[in-house]
C-alpha cells in the first residue's frame, strides 16, 4: 500500500474572507498556519476549511486617507495615503515630505536630514534611531514619493475627517 504525504510549502500570502477580514499565511499544507494581516494571534486551521472560507486578496491600491495619533491633540489629522494594510490593527501611513514635516512639531524625536532625505525618529524604548527613507508608492497612474514614518510602529488611526480638510495648527 502506498502512502503519499502532501508536502506543505511556506508561502507568504494574504487572503481575504467574505467579510473582508484579511490574514497572512505562513504556511499551507493539510493545516493553514495563518494570522491577522499586520500581526496577531497564530492561528491554524484545516486546508479544506481554510479554502472553504478564504480567497487570495486582491493586491492592495493605495488612496488618500486622513490620519491621527493618539499623542496627538484633537482635531489634528493629516493627509497620507494607505493601502488599507493593518498592523495589529493599526494604519501604516505613508506620508509625502511636506506632510511629513508637519510631523515634526507634533512628534518630539522627530527630524528630518536633508543630506540622507531620510526622516529620523529615537525609539522611546532603545534609545536607537529608526530611519524612514523615501518610498515610490503607486496611487491611481501616478507615482508619490512617500514616507511611512511610524508605519508598523505607531498606533495611526483614520481620522473623522477628510484629508482635504484635515490641517495642522501652528505648533
Amino acid at each position: 500500500m502506498e502512502h503519499t504525504q502532501q508536502a506543505s510549502q511556506t508561502e507568504k500570502a494574504i487572503y481575504q474572507n467574505g467579510r473582508g477580514y484579511r490574514v497572512e499565511a505562513t504556511t499551507i499544507g493539510d493545516t493553514v498556519v495563518f494570522f491577522a494581516e499586520g500581526g496577531g494571534f497564530v492561528r491554524r486551521m484545516p486546508r479544506a476549511e481554510f479554502d472553504a472560507q478564504f480567497t487570495v486578496a486582491a493586491e492592495p491600491r493605495f488612496a488618500q486617507v486622513a490620519v491621527a495619533g493618539a499623542w496627538m491633540d484633537d482635531g489634528i489629522a493629516l493627509p497620507a495615503y494607505s493601502d488599507g494594510v493593518r498592523w495589529n490593527g493599526w494604519l501604516m501611513p505613508y506620508f509625502t515630505r511636506e506632510v511629513a514635516i508637519r510631523l515634526i512639531p507634533l512628534v518630539e524625536s522627530l527630524r528630518y536630514d536633508e543630506a540622507r532625505d531620510v526622516f529620523v525618529a529615537l525609539d522611546p524604548n532603545e534609545g536607537d534611531e529608526i530611519v524612514y527613507g523615501a518610498e515610490v508608492i503607486r496611487v491611481g497612474d501616478d507615482d508619490v514619493v512617500t514616507y511611512s514614518i511610524g508605519a508598523g510602529e505607531w498606533c495611526w488611526e483614520e481620522a473623522h475627517e477628510t484629508p482635504q480638510e484635515a490641517r495642522v495648527r501652528d505648533a
